[in-house]
């Protein structure tokens, strides 16, 4: 029979090589180890839990059971690289499935106590384990946590700070003032080195919190995001600028136009149409700063064709997605105030058509107002140019009520009937 630390060192060690074994001889070693796991050491615990999560397979939940057992043992023996490691371990190996409560909070009071001796790194594991783990620590215990992290923020990576804020916010914490200042001072130091999904990370929690960062940061920010614009996926962009919506942010005519640019000639050939509809949704949303009363849409041609084309790209893939797809883009292309053809309205018609009895009253009172805005934006377009209107029964199937305010629609054939 195998010794306890000569199974834990085989494991580590084989890890640390990078290699991986066999399905089989995992097994059998899981099988060896379980009646062995109360005799393990402390250090020879958290060292298997860490090797085994880095081959990246569930354990079976008696195996785990056995775990949580004898690390409930050896608890107070850990150091905290310990923890640190356990924590990260247990993630993977229980496939984000949490230990047992007792389990948790045990595990809480021993670290809280090594708080103030944790590296930063550390500190972030633990935080990341929590999270995934969606347990919300007192509010006291989250106050000491940050409490140890902030004297260490002066040199935290970027995937440090932009891990920080998404831990607080799936615990739904709000650092203090102080705090954030210290995070965006480190913050700003660091944001050239911020790759494409922190600087998405970090949008997206800053925005759900309804915090606008000072001038200086946000030139920085803008300059950043601006210059790696292309090494961005178009769920990142969407995402990104569906984060700054949230708070209505003000940006500068020159980024949104580039960034819009970058997005349909660079990212749009591996977007989901799901992607397209967030993107919209996050332009409408920001405030595009330009001098005089015109809006960034009408006042530019080339902006004007692009979000007709990514109009095109994505009607015809509409009946992919979930209805509240559909309700963001009406939105978004209704806020930005976009002429489309008569074509894209049928379209849109059909498409709000096929989602019919998936929609509420309020959902469908709303997109039939939205087609009665476009209809309305062609129909001055088409006048402006010398043309023929729209009509308006006729081109969308939309019947008015005596208030003004559509209140049905005919379908056939995919296109309203006329």
């Amino acid at each position: 029979m195998s010794e306890p630390s000569h199974l834990s060192l085989m494991v580590y060690g084989l890890a640390r090589l990078g290699y991986r074994p066999p399905d089989v001889w995992i097994a059998a070693w899981l099988e060896a180890s379980e009646p062995l796991l109360q005799h393990f050491s402390a250090q020879n615990l958290t060292n298997a839990a860490w090797g085994l999560s880095c081959w990246r397979f569930q354990a079976p939940s008696h195996w785990l059971e056995a775990l949580y057992a004898a690390t409930s043992a050896t608890m107070q023996q850990m150091e905290p690289v310990g923890i640190s490691q356990l924590q990260l371990a247990l993630v993977t190996l229980g496939a984000s499935q949490p230990p047992p409560t007792e389990w948790i909070q045990s595990m809480l009071a021993t670290a809280e106590e090594m708080f103030p001796r944790m590296e930063l790194l550390q500190l972030c594991n633990f935080g990341w384990g929590l999270a995934q783990w969606r347990y919300k620590p007192p509010v006291e215990v989250m106050q000491r946590y940050l409490g140890a992290v902030q004297p260490l923020l002066v040199g935290a990576t970027p995937v440090d700070l932009s891990t920080l804020l998404w831990i607080c916010d799936k615990l739904s914490f709000m650092p203090q003032q102080s705090w954030l200042d210290s995070w965006f001072a480190s913050a700003t130091a660091s944001l050239p080195r911020f790759e494409p999904q922190h600087l998405t990370t970090i949008t997206l929690v800053l925005g759900q919190w309804g915090l606008v960062p000072a001038p200086a940061f946000s030139v920085d920010f803008f300059r950043c995001v601006k210059a790696r614009a292309k090494d961005f996926s178009a769920y990142q962009l969407g995402l990104l600028l569906w984060g700054l919506g949230m708070t209505q942010r003000s940006v500068p005519n020159t980024w949104a136009t580039a960034l819009l640019t970058t997005y349909t000639e660079h990212l749009l050939p591996e977007a989901e149409p799901s992607d397209v509809c967030r993107l919209i949704g996050g332009l409408s949303s920001v405030v595009v700063k330009l001098r005089g009363t015109k809006t960034w849409v009408t006042s530019n041609p080339e902006v004007q064709e692009q979000l007709q084309g990514l109009c095109t790209w994505v009607l015809p893939q509409l009946g992919q997605l979930e209805p509240s797809w559909l309700l963001v883009l009406l939105k978004g292309l209704d806020r930005l105030g976009l002429v489309v053809s008569k074509d894209m309205i049928w379209g849109f018609t059909a498409a709000a058509a096929r989602f019919d009895e998936r929609l509420d009253p309020k959902q469908r009172k709303f997109v039939l107002r939205v087609l009665k805005n476009m209809r309305a934006r062609a129909g001055s377009a088409a006048g402006r140019d010398g043309s023929s209107s729209i009509s308006d029964s006729g081109s969308t199937g939309v019947v008015a009520d005596p208030s003004g305010d559509a209140y049905d629609i005919t379908w056939h054939a995919g296109q309203p009937q006329q």
